[in-house]
């Protein structure tokens, strides 16, 4: 799991796939790829391999469907992306809210009168622990 949250933060440096994926985040329904060339100012085949490489990350989903509405052209089905839904969650830094809990339930055991001080002391303990 780590190494896919590591790929996918690398998919996002490139400004073009990062546009890209903001565009399909913000969307309510699945997104063509010239949907989506179309918002960013660029080429179908250029948002095809960015939105491609975001699918291959798991940042994006993606499938083929015919537009809704629409009658049914000649050619292929066309492939539509939306927001993958796989759990994957990033924070810079990195969030320890377990270590946090710990502090606050430790300074919380104390029964302090201040419980800031209380838990100031307490994360400074930790620290220096977890230090050594």
């Amino acid at each position: 799991m780590e190494s896919a949250r590591w790929q996918a933060v690398a998919a996002l440096v490139d400004p073009v796939r990062r546009a890209l994926h903001d565009y399909v985040r913000r969307q309510d329904h699945p997104v063509t790829r010239e949907e989506a060339a179309d918002a960013e100012g660029i080429s179908r085949h250029l948002a095809a391999f960015h939105m491609d490489k975001l699918v291959e990350v798991g940042l994006l989903g993606a499938r083929y469907e015919a537009p809704e509405g629409l009658p049914r052209g000649r050619g292929r089905t066309p492939k539509v992306y939306e927001p993958a839904d796989n759990g994957l969650s990033l924070t810079i830094p990195e969030r320890r809210y377990e270590l946090i809990a710990a502090i606050l339930t430790e300074a919380i055991a104390e029964k302090p009168t201040d419980a800031g001080e209380a838990a100031r002391r307490q994360a400074r303990s930790r620290g220096k622990r977890d230090r050594k």
